[in-house]
């Protein structure tokens, strides 16, 4: 159990807590890098439509939606049933996105739960594929490379919070610690747009490059070659020099 769902599990029923998104399985409700009030709570006082926090039986914490208050079932935002058991430990009352507070009331609950009705539409997942397969065909490659003009380069340390959100948002949750670290070594290069916006991240580990995370729209402009190229350039640099005598 980690240091937070401790705190949490310890503070009485009425206490407020607040915790960071990580991950995407509530997107597009919620962002990774979002900050959410929790109230502790018992699972009695759940309602169809919020937005629960849970402890897994391997000591994670999820926040995750309420699709029937009991028996306790919970879901992704975009309807990916739990596996329970889980211990639920309280309830999201306000969200937090950068210097906008919304509250989470009856009437937010509404509309959460409609908005997550509405995208078990087939045809929204239809419609969601096709605008994805649409953006990464070939043809568009051009333009999008028009409209970024895409940079690579590695990551300072103190850039470390956008990493975070960036892949988060992508189901990569590793600990800040060890981000400041790669960062620190040169090890995480990233391509960012016109805008100054991250858009794709390569992360050299153990003498290789562990793994690529990018947006849909930069997919198909050779991103991915010139991450890992930065990476290699980065590595040889580290590489100690062979003493001569």
């Amino acid at each position: 159990m980690d240091e937070v769902a401790q705190v949490l599990k310890a503070s009485p029923e009425g206490a407020t807590v607040w915790l960071a998104v990580r991950g995407r399985s509530m997107a597009p409700l919620l962002r990774s890098g979002d900050k959410l009030k929790i109230y502790r709570c018992s699972q009695r006082s759940l309602e169809k439509g919020d937005i629960a926090i849970l402890l897994r039986q391997d000591g994670t914490l999820v926040a995750h939606l309420v699709t029937c208050p009991e028996p306790l079932q919970t879901s992704t935002y975009w309807g990916e049933a739990d596996v329970l058991p889980a211990e639920a430990l309280g309830r999201a009352v306000a969200v937090r996105r950068g210097r906008t507070l919304w509250r989470i009331g009856s009437i937010t609950r509404s509309g959460i739960w409609a908005g997550h009705r509405w995208l078990q539409n087939p045809k929204i997942h239809q419609a969601v594929d096709a605008l994805r397969t649409g953006l990464m065909a070939p043809q568009t490659a051009w333009l999008r490379a028009r409209m970024l003009r895409p940079t690579v380069r590695t990551l300072r340390a103190d850039e470390v919070s956008p990493l975070v959100t960036f892949l988060g948002d992508r189901g990569r949750t590793p600990a800040v610690s060890t981000l400041i670290k790669w960062c620190s070594e040169g090890a995480v290069a990233g391509a960012f747009d016109k805008a100054s916006r991250l858009c794709a991240v390569a992360v050299w580990d153990a003498g290789k490059v562990a793994f690529i995370e990018s947006r849909v729209w930069v997919r198909g402009l050779e991103i991915e070659a010139q991450l890992v190229a930065e990476l290699e350039t980065q590595a040889a640099r580290r590489e100690p020099v062979p003493d001569e005598h």
